[in-house]
């Protein structure tokens, strides 16, 4: 059940990057690449998951966790300047109606965030290279945007009509991309992707310290056997379907994409997943304004007593909420 959210999850980020149709994919592709170069601005990307569970195959206990899972949604709302190394990011996960908040900062080489149930600033400037934030190299990312587009075909694009998008810059002309692809396409595209993960030691080192690390059930995976299970996943699932709309600006910006993806594991307790992914971007090249709180001795905790500190809140949290 971990392997298939977890897998969605990697969809989820790998699919932002696509692209249409011989002449409109040229328009769409300038637009990726203008969007990817923006030095400062604001951000969103809302995820929404949906399992339908088989509730007849559980133990009294899975039934019982069974509702942390049914609805998944993880929010991000950030704003950066990356010419002046600022980001603040804030960040929502839900799982079941159990909420969790957390504050990402960067402030040149400080780098840390803020968990509110915990009250307290965790410090990462002595363990995260700001050069290595994600988890992906750059290298990878290309691999896999470049394989996107050369699977596409014409027909799988429609360029729909000009349109008045309602932003947070406000009412904004754009026009409306829309990509549909088949079940063997979408299973081309992953396994690909995941083939080319495995060859990113970045990525591996990442699944290695923070998924298997994560977790007792996972601790007989390393990271190929890992991505290996969510292949097997892949190809063992049904109905594998994907669709997206990208809305573009009159400067070229991608403002909005919407993405869906639905699934039918023929593993585990999960019998179909449906996906909602939406990004937005605006207030794009503008100056941002950040305000840092102030780090002391008595409000942080250094990354290495993290372990120590972090799991007894959230059981304490957790249990509350039961």
């Amino acid at each position: 059940m971990k392997k298939t959210i977890i897998l969605v999850l990697l969809i989820s980020l790998i699919c932002g990057l696509v692209g249409c149709n011989k002449n409109d994919l040229a328009v769409y592709n300038e637009a990726i690449k203008k969007t990817d170069a923006i030095k400062k601005g604001q951000m969103s990307c809302d995820i929404n998951i949906e399992n339908e569970l088989d509730e007849e195959e559980m133990t009294a206990e899975e039934l019982k966790n069974a509702r942390y899972i049914k609805k998944i949604r993880a929010a991000i709302s950030m704003k950066y300047d990356w010419e002046k190394d600022k980001l603040i990011s804030n960040n929502y996960l839900n799982f079941g109606g159990l909420g969790y908040d957390s504050i990402f900062y960067i402030n040149g080489e400080n780098i840390f965030f803020k968990i509110p149930f915990l009250g307290k600033y965790i410090d990462l400037s002595n363990i995260q290279n700001k050069n290595q934030e994600s988890p992906i190299t750059k290298e990878t990312m290309k691999k896999i945007s470049e394989k996107w587009l050369e699977i596409l075909r014409e027909k799988d694009v429609a360029s729909g009509e000009k349109i008045l998008l309602t932003t947070d810059d406000g009412e904004v002309k754009a026009k409306q991309f829309t990509i549909n692809l088949k079940d063997e396409q979408l299973r081309e595209f992953i396994n690909y992707a995941l083939d080319t993960l495995e060859e990113d030691e970045r990525f591996s080192n990442f699944v290695k310290e923070v998924i298997i690390s994560s977790s007792d059930d996972m601790k007989e995976f390393n990271a190929k056997s890992f991505l290996d299970s969510l292949k097997e996943l892949v190809n063992s699932s049904e109905n594998l379907s994907f669709k997206y709309d990208a809305f573009i600006d009159i400067d070229n910006y991608k403002i909005e994409e919407n993405i869906g993806i639905s699934l039918e594991p023929q593993e585990g307790k999960i019998k179909k997943q449906q996906i909602n992914i939406v990004t937005k971007h605006w207030n794009i090249e503008k100056e941002q304004k950040f305000e840092f709180p102030s780090l002391t001795k008595e409000n942080t905790i250094k990354a290495d007593d993290m372990n120590s500190e972090i799991p007894i809140m959230f059981d304490e949290l957790q249990n509350n909420e039961e």
